[in-house]
């Protein structure tokens, strides 16, 4: 029994799906077609000794009907109606007290073949003699000359021969069905099991000719074509996430690679002759130390996107009210640039909560404040504004700037992407502060959108739950 579970264990998944489902059918039939013959059985048998106890007391009442006192010899000359009472394959005969038979009827049964025998209780018989099969019934006739039995012989081979066709067609038809279910189960197994062998064959083909190959998508809306699809966006994912890496590797190495060579640059000045020179010493020494500085920004601008990225359970969550996160700053920005105007309308927010910490609600809007700042060049017009829409709280900051052409707001959120590459180097920008606002709003569950027209200006907003 081990060595056949251990065989079964090793076979293919369709032959287990259609040697199982023909087991289980096997079992079922096999328990319907026994209890169905049995109950077929057991009707027929009562059948037929319903039908002796029938004939038994037709006779019985036949004899004490009779006005006259009925003897031996009247029961002699019963032969016509017990003629009528019996039937084909049966026969009748009258036994006196003595084991004498004085009268008997039969149709294709020899007398010979049973000893007559007196009874004083009813019994009822099976007997087999060869390949007959006998139902005896004997019954106590009793009159006032008269004691004996009435013997009825029946052969119920016919019924036997009848059950055993009954039996024969279960079985075909059992064998036929566990058949039929062996290669239906196969069919449907191999049908089933297709999407398995599209995603095994894909998965081959992602390790052998990289992330780009996708699983072939059946429109059934069953669990494999949601598998399908689940895997088809788990691959859009990880590829998106390799390109995007090595995207980040590549700006970032490039994003360090001009720093580092403008320090090693005035550094091999300085090792030549530029040290003897105090003017010379002094630029070399102040562009290393800017460019070392922009070095550091650039290394904690990379540490908070990493941060941004961590599961939503590391970052501690509280209940804030924005409009004095808002209004600080906004207050900060007025600081540094104090040539700006700053205008707040976000009366609607008092009291409202939003589930977000307030120093990452502080980061979110410094960034976005201070990228409206750098790119508003003649009108230096900027508001922020604050409303709410359905169970949405909505901070957006509009500025008046120059704009982002269209084709660029697919990028505007990537890491050391840049609208204008050279003049955001200019103004020190690394291209990680609007990386790090999405990701962050992105953490607690909010979405940041961006509207802008090239030449009239660009509006964000910050769309996050409220409590």
């Amino acid at each position: 029994m081990k060595k056949i579970v251990t065989a079964f264990s090793k076979l293919p998944i369709r032959w287990k799906l259609a040697l199982g489902s023909a087991l289980l059918l096997f079992l079922l039939i096999t328990v319907y077609n026994s209890a169905q013959y049995l109950v077929i059985n057991q009707w027929a048998n009562n059948r037929e000794r319903n039908i002796l106890q029938g004939k038994s007391a037709i006779i019985q009442s036949y004899f004490s009907e009779k006005e006259e006192d009925i003897g031996t010899e009247d029961l002699e000359n019963s032969e016509a109606f017990l003629e009528k009472v019996n039937e084909p394959g049966q026969m009748i005969r009258i036994i006196r007290k003595d084991g004498k038979s004085i009268l008997t009827v039969m149709k294709d049964i020899l007398p010979e073949r049973f000893t007559p025998q007196f009874v004083q209780a009813s019994q009822m018989l099976e007997v087999r003699q060869g390949e007959d099969h006998l139902l005896i019934a004997r019954t106590p006739l009793i009159t006032p000359r008269f004691t004996g039995t009435i013997e009825i012989v029946r052969n119920i081979e016919a019924l036997d021969q009848l059950l055993h066709f009954i039996l024969t067609v279960m079985a075909a038809g059992g064998i036929a069905a566990i058949l039929l279910s062996i290669l239906g189960g196969m069919a449907i197994s191999n049908r089933l099991l297709t999407p398995i062998k599209d995603l095994t064959n894909t998965m081959k083909k992602v390790e052998e000719k990289g992330l780009h190959q996708r699983v072939q998508v059946y429109q059934t809306k069953d669990e494999f074509s949601a598998l399908a699809m689940m895997f088809n966006a788990m691959m859009d994912k990880l590829e998106r996430s390799f390109r995007q890496q090595k995207q980040f590797v590549e700006d970032a190495s490039h994003e360090l690679r001009t720093p580092i060579a403008i320090v090693e640059g005035h550094l091999s000045l300085l090792m030549r002759w530029g040290k003897d020179d105090p003017k010379v010493l002094q630029e070399s020494l102040a562009a290393s130390l800017q460019e070392t500085k922009r070095l550091k920004h650039l290394v904690q601008d990379l540490l908070v996107v990493s941060q941004a990225e961590a599961p939503l359970a590391v970052l501690e969550t509280e209940k804030i009210e924005p409009v004095p996160i808002i209004k600080q700053a906004v207050q900060n920005m007025v600081l540094i640039h104090a040539e700006f105007d700053f205008s707040l309308d976000i009366a609607t927010l008092e009291g409202i909560k939003i589930a977000i910490t307030a120093n990452h609600l502080e980061q979110i809007l410094l960034i976005l404040l201070d990228n409206a700042v750098k790119y508003s060049t003649t009108d230096k017009r900027i508001e922020i504004l604050g409303y709410l829409e359905g169970q949405y709280t909505y901070i957006a900051i509009k500025d008046y700037g120059s704009g982002i052409p269209e084709s660029e707001l697919p990028n505007i959120f990537d890491r050391f992407y840049r609208v204008d590459k050279a003049r955001s180097r200019k103004q020190g920008g690394s291209g990680l502060g609007l990386a790090i606002a999405k990701r962050l709003v992105q953490k607690y569950q909010g979405v940041i959108e961006v509207q802008s027209e090239v030449g009239v200006g660009t509006t964000f907003s910050i769309k996050l739950p409220k409590e």
